[in-house]
């Protein structure tokens, strides 16, 4: 058992933003999914937060400790559903998706008259939602510019 333990990556906890972020959205707040690529030596986390306006999905690359956002979720809704495949027929997958989006709590006073008509549009009133993934070859997955 453990008995000292070191954490990689921290989320900072701020006083409300102009659009009502409570937790600065560069870095992680409630990471609720996880999943790792061996061969890419990265860890992919998923939002489910009520600190951030928008949950975001991240990519932590373990060794060069940098973090990058992949991608933005809908305000109000969750990131969810992550899988990475590390190769399938020489490709590599992150897989990914959201649900609820427009579920709106306090966080998002200072946008929800703006957000949520073009909510309801794009996402079924509420209903709908969006599963996606990119690919690449594993040699070609590049998270950052160099």
């Amino acid at each position: 058992m453990p008995v000292d333990l070191k954490a990689l990556l921290v989320g900072e906890d701020i006083a409300a933003d102009a659009l009502g972020n409570t937790a600065n959205p560069n870095k992680v707040a409630n990471p609720d999914n996880l999943k790792f690529s061996e061969k890419m030596r990265t860890l992919f986390i998923g939002e489910d937060s009520g600190q951030h306006v928008n949950n975001f999905l991240w990519a932590y690359h373990i060794d060069t400790k940098q973090l990058s956002r992949v991608m933005s979720i809908p305000a109000g809704g969750e990131s969810t559903g992550l899988h990475a495949v590390d190769e399938i027929n020489g490709w590599t997958y992150i897989m990914s998706n959201f649900q609820h989006a427009g579920d709106w709590g306090g966080i998002h006073a200072n946008v929800k008259t703006q957000l949520d008509p073009l909510i309801k549009a794009n996402y079924k009133d509420k209903f709908g939602s969006a599963v996606g993934y990119i690919t690449a070859s594993p040699a070609q997955m590049k998270l950052s510019a160099k």
